[in-house]
């Protein structure tokens, strides 16, 4: 399965260990003020066993749906997010975590999202 985002081992990844995760490359429009963030329905994926991890999975899903994303897209807007900078953004709430960095792409905000160990 092709995993998207920021990965175990990248700098703001989820921890190695963590067996539930989300990930996405999403488009990013940084210029002009606008610090735009558009999630692509084939450039997402989540860890984690479907049936095993089901309760776990949900819970994150719900956390980024109605907190993480509009906590993110807060902070690339408070912080002026460039779309060529490489810098770690981190919103935190409820005992999850969001991370993302453009990564010097020009266009693209990498992003990955767990419950914290």
């Amino acid at each position: 399965m092709e995993t998207w985002g920021l990965k175990p081992g990248q700098v703001g990844g989820p921890p190695a260990d963590c067996k539930v995760w989300w990930g996405a490359r999403a488009i990013y429009n940084g210029a002009r003020e606008k610090y735009q963030v558009d999630l692509l329905w084939d450039r997402q994926s989540m860890t984690g066993d479907v049936e095993k991890d089901a309760k776990e999975r949900t819970a994150l899903f719900d956390w980024i749906n109605k907190k993480g994303l509009k906590g993110l897209r807060r902070q690339v807007k408070e912080e002026a997010v460039y779309p060529g900078d490489n810098i770690l953004i981190t919103f935190e709430e409820g005992g999850y975590i969001i991370n993302a960095n453009p990564n010097r792409s020009h266009g693209y905000l990498y992003i990955c999202a767990y419950k914290k160990p």
